[in-house]
């Protein structure tokens, strides 16, 4: 059995509880100064899904999401538009 919960608003939805995958659709900044919630949320191995925000703006993520612990799996852009998917780092 899958349990799906979804959560739609700001970071504050989801501070203190862990998931398995979180997907986070909003523009660079509020990424960046949400990562370490989102690192705090996410169980061990979990998964998460970054867009909303465009290709020039990838180094300046995978710079803070890599000091997190959080390893990139893979990248899709489309339209200059992209997509980052992390795993979270077993300790």
């Amino acid at each position: 059995i899958i349990n799906i919960v979804v959560h739609k608003g700001n970071v504050q939805k989801i501070v203190g509880q862990l998931f398995y995958t979180i997907l986070a659709n909003i523009n660079k900044n509020v990424l960046l100064a949400d990562l370490p919630n989102y690192y705090n949320s996410l169980e061990a191995g979990g998964n998460l899904l970054l867009s909303g925000f465009f290709e020039t703006d990838v180094n300046e993520i995978l710079n803070k999401t890599e000091v997190l612990g959080l390893a990139l799996i893979d990248k899709v852009v489309n339209e200059q538009w992209t997509m980052l998917y992390f795993i979270k780092k077993i300790k």
